[in-house]
């Protein structure tokens, strides 16, 4: 997301990263990875949880991207264990698609 951080950006997008992890850990990883968007800590793992968010074995909630428009309503969940820029490619669809439909 770091990546295509101008382009969703210029689209109205906002991009917030979420894990269980503390925030100093956090700052640490958005500050190597020179991320320009925040990163909020799901303490207790409520948001995982409330999402229905179970990995592998039920120990670790998985990866998901969630396209959540401004009224509140899901557009689109996107399920990639292993590649980031799947997430991307898909959010970017899912936009692409809306702006065709409103045209």
């Amino acid at each position: 997301f770091r990546d295509a951080y101008g382009d969703l950006r210029a689209r109205g997008v906002q991009v917030v990263g979420v894990s269980d992890d503390d925030p100093e850990s956090h700052l640490r990883f958005q500050e190597a990875h020179q991320l320009p968007y925040p990163l909020l800590t799901d303490e207790g793992r409520a948001m995982a949880n409330a999402f229905g968010l179970r990995g592998t074995l039920g120990l670790w909630p998985r990866r998901v991207t969630f396209g959540i428009d401004a009224s509140g309503i899901i557009r689109g969940v996107f399920h990639h264990e292993l590649s980031a820029k799947k997430h991307v490619d898909d959010a970017l669809a899912v936009l692409n698609t809306d702006a065709t439909s409103r045209a």
